[in-house]
Formats: C-alpha cells, structure tokens, sequence
C-alpha cells in the first residue's frame, strides 16, 4: 500500500468520528464538477432520479464532501460499483417515505 493512501483512510476515518463537521457544499459541487468529467458518472447525472439525490440527499452529499472518497470513486471500479448501490439505497428510502 502506498503512504499516501494510508495517510487518506486516516484523515477520512477521523473525519468520519467527529459527527460535529458539516458539510462544505462548495467543495461538494467542486468535487461533483470533477466527477462529472467521467463518462461513468456523465451516465448517472444525466438520470434526473439521481441528479436530484446528488443536489438533496444528506448522505449522498456527506460521502460526496470526502476528497479520499472521490479520488477512490475516480480510480476503483468496486467504489463506482458500491456508490451506484448506496445512491440505489438511498432512492428505495425515499420511495418508502413517500408512500
């Protein structure tokens, strides 16, 4: 494992402990600016049902605010693939609500 990665999961992991920080919505936009320059994330945007999750679901928003989040999503397949099952999760939730 490179130093680099380790130092990431560190810093993600003791962000992740403190409930107390809130969400920088600036870096959130940047960093879905960034991953709409991938094809595989073009394809997800253009779906109105997860472009509205993108820009209104908490925990969408929280796991889009981690820059060592959305570097895995940029470089690791089985992040891409574990990203599509929690914005799926997320939409059954809100499908539940509203019945």
């Amino acid at each position: 494992m490179r130093l680099s990665y380790i130092i990431d999961l560190i810093i993600a992991m003791m962000g992740s402990m403190s409930n107390q920080r809130t969400l920088d919505t600036r870096r959130v936009d940047s960093h879905i600016e960034k991953l709409n320059q991938l094809v595989w994330f073009q394809q997800l945007f253009a779906e109105e049902k997860y472009r509205k999750l993108f820009i209104t679901n908490y925990k969408i928003r929280h796991y889009l605010d981690s820059p060592f989040r959305v570097k895995r999503l940029e470089n690791s397949t089985k992040t891409q693939e574990r990203f599509l099952k929690l914005l799926n999760k997320q939409l059954a939730k809100g499908r539940k609500r509203s019945i």
